[in-house]
């Protein structure tokens, strides 16, 4: 039995233990809720696109990718030149010098690197530099140590490995709604901040 479909069924399950009525109604309660979950799982996993005018809205963000694989970094920039400004990089301490010095709204890296891990690096920068939306990458990693650093704000999101170009697409969206978001944020609790984010 795959995770899936025993998701399914622990759905099922909980709301059969709820209702006090014949087996045979039950059945049929069950096989309904049972298509709705296949709806359900059927719906998030479809790798959609975003919308023309939500990909206008993203063009003009700037994001920032730490990966210390050169093909990698080579191959998200293939991808993705047209939708947003891209800047990467194999080195944390560049990457550091790149979040001073340009206007990111966005950071993406990888977990597992050689000189320190993308949690190693988001913990190092996230004090000095607050406002990027901060994204991490995961293959293999220790679950709990992302929980954590969602739990504490070091990271607004980790994505799994691989990912499609609509996947990320779709996050950007939602990482740069909420970059603006929290700009709102800032502005509505202090009004002597600068307002040219």
């Amino acid at each position: 039995m795959n995770k899936e479909f025993s998701q399914k069924n622990e759905m099922c399950n909980e709301f059969d233990q709820m209702d006090d009525i014949p087996n045979e109604e039950s059945e049929l309660k069950r096989n309904k809720r049972l298509e709705k979950a296949d709806d359900f799982y059927y719906i998030n996993n479809l790798d959609l696109d975003i919308t023309e005018e939500e990909k206008e809205e993203i063009r003009h963000i700037n994001v920032l990718y730490l990966d210390d694989d050169i093909d990698v970094l080579d191959s998200y920039k293939s991808m993705h030149r047209m939708d947003f400004n891209i800047f990467t990089t194999t080195d944390p301490m560049e990457a550091r010098h790149i979040i001073a010095t340009e206007e990111i709204h966005i950071i993406i890296t990888d977990q597992k690197m050689p000189l320190m891990t993308g949690l190693q690096f988001f913990t190092m920068i996230c004090h000095e530099y607050p406002k990027p939306i901060r994204v991490l990458l995961t293959g293999y990693a220790n679950l709990n140590k992302v929980a954590e650093a969602l739990r504490s704000n070091i990271i607004y999101k980790h994505i799994a490995k691989p990912f499609t170009p609509n996947k990320m697409r779709q996050e950007i969206k939602n990482a740069t709604e909420m970059y603006y978001l929290r700009c709102e944020i800032r502005e509505a609790n202090d009004p002597l901040v600068e307002t040219n984010y």
